[in-house]
Formats: structure tokens, C-alpha cells, sequence
């Protein structure tokens, strides 16, 4: 008997409107949740289960907890060849997680360039636009989903079973855009800058 494949969500949001929609949906169909810990607290409040992300990374407390979704585990379990024999393998021996979707939003840059004299690491995401670029990359097996207002349709899609690859592409479109649009802030931002 073939062992079934465990099912793995990352979550990781800033802004956490309606996270429970999509976090309901998801494991009604089977999907085991990965969270970071603001994101973990959010659910434990709504009663959903989940699995804390340095569980799986083996990632230490420490630096305010900016690098929580940075990780081979993590990278890995996204960006993962399906069909791939040698990547299967790699995949077994290594015990990464087969992470099909990712739910993450980022840091308001936005807020942080009007109201910071300058931003830092703290401000300023790195784990989440990795993780997201990860999972536009090999949008043909993961589903990628950067903004709030997908969750009802993205749940309705998930308890029908139609996650086809045609949507895939069409959310890793919105998803680079984001992570676009955020890189293009950073970088205006540093530009009028007078402290360079």
C-alpha cells in the first residue's frame, strides 16, 4: 500500500483579516498548517490547529524572530520538482515538507517609508517575498495567495477541487505584482533618501 502524501499549508500574514476563512477550508481538505507565531497566535485564538513554523526549520528564537520562514525546509518544500525523481528522493531523505500552498502578505511598506526616518531589518520583510516568489516559481504545484479578499473564493475552490493550473498561474501573476510593487517602494524610497 502506497503511504498518501501529508499535505502541508505555510501561513504567514501580516495582516490577518478573515485568516480563518482560509484556514478553515484548508483543513477541512485534509491540509496540515505550518504558522509562523503571529500568525499561530491569530488561529490558536479561533481554535484551528497548526504546526509552529521552527518546528519544522529548526530555526533558533533569536534576531525578534525576522528570519521565521527563512529555511531550506521551507524553500525547498515550495520550489520542489513533483515529478522529479532525484528531487522526490532528496525530499525523503532530507525530511522536507511538501508544501502545496502558501498563504503570506508582507509587512505594510507603505506605513513604514511615510512614518520611518530610515527602516532596518525589523521593518522591512525577507521571509515573506522569498516565500512568495518561491511558490509563484512552481506555481504548476503550488498555490500561491498573497490577499485577504481571495480567501472566500480560494476556500470554495479548495472544497471543490478546483485548484486547476490555469488559476495557479493567474495567482502567481498577482503574487510577483506584489512583491514587485513592494520592491519598487523599497527602492524609490532609498533613491529619495537624503541620507544617501
Amino acid at each position: 500500500m502506497t503511504k498518501q502524501k501529508i499535505k502541508y499549508a505555510l501561513i504567514s500574514v501580516y495582516d490577518k483579516t478573515d485568516i480563518n476563512i482560509i484556514a478553515k477550508a484548508l483543513i477541512e481538505t485534509g491540509y496540515l498548517i505550518i504558522a509562523t507565531a503571529g500568525t499561530g497566535a491569530k488561529l490558536e485564538s479561533v481554535g484551528i490547529d497548526f504546526i509552529l513554523a521552527p518546528d519544522m526549520t529548526g530555526n533558533p528564537k533569536a534576531l525578534e524572530d525576522c528570519l521565521q520562514t527563512l529555511s531550506f525546509k521551507f524553500a525547498g518544500g515550495i520550489v520542489f520538482d513533483r515529478d522529479n525523481k532525484i528531487h522526490l528522493k532528496e525530499v525523503r531523505r532530507e525530511n522536507i515538507p511538501c508544501i502545496d500552498i502558501v498563504v503570506c502578505n508582507i509587512t505594510n511598506i507603505v506605513d513604514t517609508v511615510k512614518t520611518q526616518d530610515d527602516f532596518n531589518i525589523h521593518n522591512v520583510d525577507l521571509g515573506g517575498p522569498t516565500m512568495i516568489r518561491a511558490a509563484c516559481i512552481n506555481f504548476r504545484d503550488v498555490l500561491i495567495v498573497t490577499d485577504p479578499k481571495d480567501y472566500t473564493l480560494i476556500s470554495k475552490k479548495l472544497r471543490s477541487g478546483q485548484l486547476d493550473i490555469s488559476f495557479r498561474k493567474i495567482m502567481a501573476i498577482k503574487g510577483l505584482s506584489y512583491t514587485s510593487d513592494y520592491d519598487k517602494i523599497l527602492t524609490n524610497y532609498l533613491i529619495k533618501s537624503s541620507r544617501i
